[in-house]
């Protein structure tokens, strides 16, 4: 009578054991589906391992050799690092204020040339220097710039801050496609971006170069990637819930 009270003890220890590393197995795989990250259901699988080693019980042997080639498998697996790519979205966004628009460049303009007019050689000094004053003066009026692109130069002041906004907003687009793992729409929003960017922005300026780069490697880090299935392990777990 004492050996079937320890045997359904022991039963009951087991099972309470499987229930606890189902559940907790489940819900990290909900959080890696909400996520896109298999950080939380790596580490619940760990977990579960190691509880399975330190019960030492070969009836659930199964199960734990189900777990170690699940977690193999998932190390192993090309994943989206989405919280990287928010984190360098975040840096797009709070340089997007700072890029110089190409219309200011090409408002400046380049000067021309310092050389005082030629026939002054000889003059009196003092002469010299009030026409080298004048010609200072007067070379800063003048501007000489070739425009590649001149609808960049007719922006207005208020279409200059709606081109901000829109790349913000673009922004924002792409983070809730990451966010939904819609990555082919992700990188048409990033696409778009590095259009405007080009188009409208001074390309020798190095804030406009370092939004560039961060975009580029933000587009080679939004791929199509496939996380492996866990059936292994579920296949085990529902095995040893209902032997």
């Amino acid at each position: 009578r004492q050996m079937c009270i320890r045997d359904r003890l022991t039963r009951s220890q087991d099972g309470n054991l499987v229930v606890e590393i189902n559940a907790s197995v489940r819900l990290a795989q909900q959080q890696m589906e909400l996520t896109g990250t298999t950080e939380p259901l790596l580490a619940a699988m760990r977990r579960a391992r190691t509880r399975l080693e330190q019960a030492a019980l070969p009836q659930l042997g199964g199960l734990q050799r189900a777990l170690s080639a699940d977690i193999e498998r998932l190390q192993a697996a090309d994943y989206v690092d989405a919280v990287g790519i928010q984190s360098s979205m975040d840096e797009v966004l709070r340089l997007v204020e700072d890029m110089p628009l190409l219309n200011g460049v090409v408002a400046m303009g380049r000067p021309l040339g310092t050389q005082p007019l030629s026939g002054l050689e000889g003059e009196d000094t003092q002469w010299r220097r009030w026409w080298r004053a004048v010609w200072d003066d007067t070379r800063q009026l003048v501007r000489v710039t070739r425009i590649d692109r001149p609808e960049s130069a007719l922006i207005a002041p208020d279409q200059a801050y709606f081109l901000r906004e829109s790349l913000k907003l673009r922004l924002l687009h792409a983070r809730v496609d990451l966010a939904a793992r819609q990555y082919g729409q992700a990188r048409g929003e990033l696409q778009a971006i590095t259009a405007l960017i080009a188009r409208y922005f001074d390309p020798a300026s190095r804030t406009t170069q370092q939004v560039a780069t961060v975009l580029q490697q933000i587009q080679s880090d939004v791929r199509d990637v496939q996380i492996p299935r866990i059936d292994d392990t579920l296949t085990a777990l529902a095995a040893a819930t209902h032997p």
